[in-house]
């Protein structure tokens, strides 16, 4: 088998066990309560014009996190995931919440510059395989209006290996239970762990390490965003700090505001 078939089969793989993990989290309403992030709230306030009385899609929207503060404040809101069982919570939370089934990588019936502005929630992108993300892109390109921002975080593949996790006994995460349910999730999935310079796929912390997340070298998702038509409007570290144009993100992920040309 040669690298490029490896490599395609290890990240659908990896999406079939992700899809599992996340369907127990809409079981469990994980992802329900509002919660930003500094560097969301950063970007609410420096893009405000982006949003406020804006056609706003939400792609990898969970069970709805950040749907309350959205949905008041878009002209029209639209809240999407891949994952059924988290758009059917969602629905429960938000019944006055417009929330639909949808793929990133098609974007499967929503017309060509339809929406003003679209955020890809908290490192949502990272659950796409690796090379199936320029058709993300593509197809995000395609549903924004000319101008129109694209509000997204990935994680950074410097800090890939730190961030892969290995549960310990004596720490201060939480319960025993917690500790082994960690721990048969490392057992289960951490086998598909992948590095390289380029990108890598990583079990880390994320729901009870029940994920594989992709983490990619900055320059080359700036490059798959220029690729696609996307320039690149800011880049903001985890912290909410927005760097210096041309300056490279440090932290474990980063968000970038890319806008249709």
């Amino acid at each position: 088998m040669n690298k490029d078939l490896y490599l395609n089969n290890l990240q659908s793989k990896v999406a079939h066990l992700n899809e599992k993990t996340y369907c127990h989290a809409a079981a469990k309403r994980l992802y329900t309560q509002q919660k930003w992030l500094p560097a969301e709230a950063s970007i609410l306030l420096d893009y405000s014009s982006d949003i406020v009385s804006k056609k706003v899609l939400e792609l990898g929207a969970g069970s709805g996190r950040i749907a309350s503060v959205l949905k008041h404040r878009a002209a029209d809101y639209c809240a999407t995931d891949i994952n059924y069982n988290m758009i059917t919570t969602l629905r429960e939370v938000h019944p006055d919440v417009k929330a639909m089934v949808a793929d990133a990588r098609t974007l499967e019936g929503f017309n060509d510059c339809e929406y003003d502005t679209i955020i890809f929630s908290f490192n949502g992108i990272d659950c796409l395989p690796f090379h199936e993300r320029p058709v993300a892109l593509s197809s995000i390109y395609r549903v924004l209006t000319s101008g129109g921002a694209f509000i997204h975080s990935t994680h950074n593949v410097f800090h890939a290996r730190s961030a892969s996790y290995h549960p310990k006994l004596f720490n201060s995460e939480g319960s025993f239970a917690d500790f082994c349910l960690r721990k048969w999730n490392r057992w289960k999935i951490a086998r598909y762990e992948y590095y390289s310079p380029e990108y890598a796929i990583v079990n880390d912390r994320s729901l009870q390490n029940g994920l594989l997340n992709v983490y990619v070298r900055p320059e080359i998702h700036i490059a798959q965003l220029t690729d696609a038509g996307f320039s690149i409007d800011a880049i903001y570290e985890r912290s909410g700090y927005k760097l210096e144009r041309g300056n490279l993100p440090t932290d474990q992920w980063f968000y970038v505001v890319a806008r249709k040309q």
